[in-house]
């Protein structure tokens, strides 16, 4: 999987040194206010990106609510669908005309590149 850019490691390492310390994660605002943001709408749009990447975890319409998530598990994510990658290509070259198979291996494919996975 893909590394954090700068800016990402940046709010990545807030959400976590401030969760550690309060017990909860920060709110937008006070991500704005500690990172110098100008806004509360390029806060969520960071957050979004962190979210989209796999980075970080949050449920909507609920404060406080971010998780950031460990490379760890991204690394464990990508070893899974890269070992579900292989057994269908195994299916495929075994069965060529199996489009359940083809199907399935598409959408790991598509799902992989969603979340920034190096497979």
């Amino acid at each position: 999987m893909d590394r954090p850019t700068k800016k990402q490691q940046e709010l990545l390492d807030y959400i976590a040194s401030y969760t550690y310390e309060h017990g909860y994660s920060p709110t937008y605002r006070e991500i704005m206010t500690a990172l110098k943001k100008k806004s509360v709408s390029a806060v969520a749009e960071h957050v979004q990106n962190c979210v989209d990447r796999g980075f970080l975890e949050k449920t909507d319409n609920v404060q406080r609510s971010l998780r950031v998530i460990p490379i760890e598990q991204h690394e464990e994510t990508a070893n899974l669908f890269k070992a579900k990658i292989e057994k269908l290509e195994a299916l495929s070259r075994e069965d060529p005309d199996n489009a359940s198979v083809k199907d399935d291996l598409a959408t790991l494919r598509a799902a992989a590149k969603l979340l920034g996975l190096t497979i």
